[in-house]
């Protein structure tokens, strides 16, 4: 559980009405994907679907805080980029790609790159 100042030490914002996260205890141990970084879930008593397989996100673990973007097209250029970027810059270089209004939102659209 992290609240207050922790916030800020596993990327979350300290300036919002959010003052407590919870995550489970993750392990460095490989899932049934062979991914590392094993984090269980939880389950919803009210939901009957398992999600067991399915991509998960929401933890705190390091894998659950990597997101990717995949896209090609609209002047990106093939490759790898190593700049922070974070899950809500997602969203504005997606509508970029699309054409779409993206300014007013709280993440940035990524750069593009050399072409």
């Amino acid at each position: 559980m992290f609240a207050g100042d922790r916030l800020a030490g596993v990327g979350l914002p300290t300036n919002t009405a959010m003052r407590v996260a919870v995550t489970l205890a993750g392990e460095d141990r490989a899932n049934p994907h062979g991914w590392r970084g094993y984090c269980p879930i939880v389950q919803d008593p009210a939901d009957s679907e398992s999600k067991i397989g399915f991509g998960q996100h929401g933890g705190l673990g390091p894998n659950e805080q990597r997101p990717f973007l995949m896209i090609e097209g609209g002047g990106f250029a093939p490759g790898p980029r190593r700049e922070a970027t974070s899950l809500v810059d997602i969203a504005p270089t997606v509508l970029r790609h699309l054409h779409k209004d993206h300014d007013d939102m709280d993440g940035r659209a990524l750069p593009r790159g050399e072409t």
